[in-house]
């Protein structure tokens, strides 16, 4: 006889349940129906991992004459054919406004790695991007140094009065 465990495993998938419970229900009555649908959920063989509180919040609009909804997340592992039961029974509970069932996957964690060396390798090219922008914007600024330096030792060379009138008549014998 075939061990039938791993073909188990292999077919349970990753779910989240996200709904909304009226506000009409007092405490009591909202935790008995969050027992409810996790009591339903392990009854047909799902395993709950996340249970969330996500809080009050106003509706986009009416819904059952309500303008105002408790929201709850709630992750599990199943089966699809048990899926299909839970929704059924959701869908005839009063207290639930609306709800629905996504199929989620799960990263591995090989992924989880992949994704993290593509952030660095994006983080770094981002710094490189920053370090050669800041280069330039440095050989810019020593450029516009090094023009007004050339110019300051060729402003400083005095010239004596004698040289420059043997210049002068040096250039005026030269044109006649």
């Amino acid at each position: 006889m075939r061990d039938l465990s791993a073909f188990v495993i292999i077919n349970m998938q990753h779910y989240e349940l996200f709904f909304i419970v009226s506000i009409k229900l007092a405490g009591e009555e909202q935790k008995a129906l969050l027992d409810k649908i996790s009591g339903l959920s392990s009854s047909l063989g799902m395993k709950a991992t996340v249970s969330k509180e996500a809080g009050r919040r106003k509706l986009s609009y009416p819904i059952k004459k309500e303008t105002q909804g408790n929201y709850f997340l709630m992750e599990f592992d199943g089966e699809q054919a048990a899926l299909k039961k839970f929704d059924r029974e959701l869908r005839l509970m009063s207290g639930v406004l609306r709800f629905v069932i996504l199929k989620k996957h799960v990263k591995t964690p090989e992924e989880i790695d992949r994704e993290q060396k593509i952030r660095e390798k994006i983080e770094g090219k981002k710094r490189e991007a920053e370090r050669v922008e800041l280069a330039k914007a440095k050989e810019e600024v020593s450029a516009t140094k090094g023009e007004t330096k050339e110019k300051k030792p060729e402003d400083s060379k005095k010239i004596s009065l004698e040289d420059l009138d043997k210049k002068l008549d040096d250039i005026l014998k030269e044109e006649v």
